[in-house]
């Protein structure tokens, strides 16, 4: 058990090496696959569980993210990835959950919100609806001591979709509130802030507070600035 673990968990991290150093390239993309692939089959047995949904969560995110391909195949693919996960998982009660399960949970959900968003196909409505569930589920998922870089994550989902999909000033609102919360979550971590404040620029215009959507992309600009992300 534990050396299948060990092994899993080295392929999954040269996979996700991979990724970072060869990003959209179809062969390394393929490669990454069959290395997470091949983790899983490693990962059986309900002690690995908790490792083996980690895995096909990576399985899912690089699915959902190849250029290459049909992507509505690839997306189906991912949405099958997450559910494998969530049933890794189950059978676990939530009040016995530590953190490192519950923030998983959530990443899962916003995984998966994340692919129903941009999904190929599917009634517009219904497919908003069914992501905000998600990104709604990982916030329910977390306690208050858990990371507030992941709730940051799941909120600046929800101030985005509703402001995409905003068929009234009470949308949009809704939108820059989440936006806010994300602001506020992201308070050490500079890159996130900035791009929860870019995000939430356009919304504030929209809302005619042009002062306020000046100051957000001034506060984003230096922050990239600060960081070196832009020159």
């Amino acid at each position: 058990s534990f050396e299948r673990e060990a092994r899993a968990r080295g392929l999954c991290d040269y996979a996700s090496a991979l990724r970072m150093l060869y990003p959209n390239e179809s062969r390394c993309e393929e490669r990454a696959e069959d290395l997470y692939r091949e983790a899983v089959s490693l990962l059986h047995g309900g002690q690995l569980g908790v490792t083996r949904a980690l895995v096909l969560l990576n399985l899912a995110t690089l699915l959902n993210e190849r250029r290459c391909g049909a992507t509505w195949q690839h997306q189906e693919r991912a949405l099958e990835a997450i559910q494998r996960a969530f049933d890794s998982l189950d059978g676990r009660p939530e009040d016995k959950l530590g953190a490192h399960e519950r923030q998983l949970r959530a990443a899962l959900f916003l995984a998966r919100g994340n692919i129903i968003r941009s999904r190929a196909f599917g009634d517009e409505s219904s497919l908003k609806e069914e992501a905000l569930s998600s990104y709604h589920s990982g916030l329910n998922s977390l306690d208050d001591g858990d990371g507030t870089e992941l709730r940051g994550l799941l909120r600046h989902a929800l101030g985005v979709l509703h402001s995409d999909f905003a068929s009234s000033r009470s949308d949009l609102e809704i939108g820059v509130r989440n936006l806010d919360a994300a602001v506020a979550d992201f308070s050490d971590n500079p890159i996130p802030r900035a791009r929860a404040l870019v995000a939430r620029a356009p919304i504030q215009s929209l809302l005619q507070r042009q002062s306020e959507a000046h100051a957000d992309i001034r506060a984003a600009r230096a922050a990239f600035l600060a960081q070196g992300d832009i020159h």
